[in-house]
């Protein structure tokens, strides 16, 4: 069982992880930084976004995917810290439960950024053993039609 954080440490991996999630929604709209499928080769702006292969307004709703999660954690952080405040309220074990999860899920959402200069070991989730790589698929992994060409 992981390891949960202390109080006032979740505040703390929120802001992280919102402004990380604003850098990497902002970089879409910047024609000079904007990631985009190498194949496609057109970077003229169409309607506000910066390559028309669509690629960047996949991110977008992955930005938006991931703050609505981080949001989740960001209530049950908050949720926790005035149960402690009161002192005369405890978490029941399903809260507990819901906190943790939510928890686990915004130190996955972190370990994207493990190699920032204020990304905090004490959030990592994953094991110092593990290797993040931006190619998670291997010859195994990838379907039968990609593996012959």
């Amino acid at each position: 069982m992981m390891q949960l954080l202390p109080p006032g440490e979740g505040a703390r991996l929120v802001a992280f992880l919102t402004a990380r999630l604003t850098e990497k929604a902002d970089a879409q709209l910047d024609l000079e930084t904007a990631w985009h499928s190498a194949a496609c080769g057109d970077r003229r702006p169409v309607g506000g976004r910066a390559c028309p292969c669509g690629v960047p307004a996949f991110v977008l709703r992955s930005v938006t995917a991931e703050r609505v999660l981080l949001g989740e954690f960001e209530r049950a952080t908050r949720h926790r810290d005035r149960l402690r405040a009161s002192a005369t309220w405890a978490e029941s074990p399903e809260e507990e439960a819901v906190r943790a999860e939510a928890e686990r899920t915004a130190r996955l959402l972190a370990a994207e950024y493990i190699d920032h200069p204020e990304y905090r070991e004490d959030w990592r989730m994953i094991s110092a053993s593990v290797t993040l790589t931006a190619d998670v698929r291997d010859a195994e992994t990838q379907p039968d039609d990609k593996r012959t060409r």
